[in-house]
């Protein structure tokens, strides 16, 4: 068996993957593989935990965010070219059946990708994110100030204070931020339940960006079974 780590990154508008970490032999075709959409700004280490805890057999992959700064203008990279790149970049995976966890607007990122794939997951992980088209404003990062982001940030209480206050460290979350943020404003959602996939919303109670509602909003859009937790 194996648990094995993924990442994608995006260069100039294409996508290619490469494995960033395995610490075990590589198998063929695993039972089952965990795709990662953790939040905008994350690395792909914030899943490293998972690989203790996912049965044997199971494969655990997360993406890795582009640096936005060198894709030139958002504003003319449509939202549906990212998604579609994102598509082509995991459907390769597919040779095993497929859960998608995504937190936040990776929540998004795995919905859209999600339906553009010939094989679709079998179960989908929601974890401090509304279901899309629920009529919320979008953030507006990309026209914050560094001051003002970092205002949002503490009020979501999106991560440890030692972090908020590391210049360094916030730099590159900034930056992605900000770049997801102008390219989402062309993000039209799809609005389609997913067949033959289950949906489990995981609700934080302690998180101010996100409803109970919010989160029940995912049921209408799965045909399998639906679980808040």
């Amino acid at each position: 068996f194996f648990k094995q780590k993924t990442a994608y990154e995006i260069v100039d508008c294409d996508w290619s993957s490469d494995v960033c970490s395995s610490d075990l032999p590589r198998a063929d075709r695993p039972l089952a593989r965990v795709i990662g959409f953790q939040q905008v700004g994350v690395a792909p280490s914030i899943l490293d935990p998972w690989c203790d805890l996912l049965p044997d057999g199971v494969s655990l992959h997360a993406m890795k965010y582009p640096d936005f700064s060198a894709l030139g203008d958002l504003s003319r990279l449509p939202f549906e070219r990212f998604i579609d790149g994102l598509a082509r970049a995991i459907e390769p995976l597919s040779d095993a059946p497929l859960v998608f966890v995504g937190g936040c607007f990776g929540a998004v990122l795995a919905y859209e990708t999600a339906h553009r794939l010939s094989r679709r997951p079998m179960g989908m992980v929601f974890i401090g994110a509304g279901a899309p088209g629920g009529g919320s404003a979008a953030p507006g990062y990309h026209r914050m100030s560094d001051a003002q982001l970092k205002a949002e940030l503490v009020r979501m209480k999106s991560m440890p204070d030692h972090l908020l206050e590391n210049d360094d460290y916030l730099r590159p979350v900034f930056g992605a931020l900000r770049g997801m943020s102008r390219l989402a404003g062309s993000y039209r959602p799809t609005r389609m339940a997913l067949p033959d996939c289950a949906i489990t919303a995981v609700w934080p109670r302690s998180d101010v960006t996100v409803g109970r509602q919010d989160m029940l909003a995912w049921n209408a859009l799965a045909t399998g079974r639906f679980t808040l937790a």
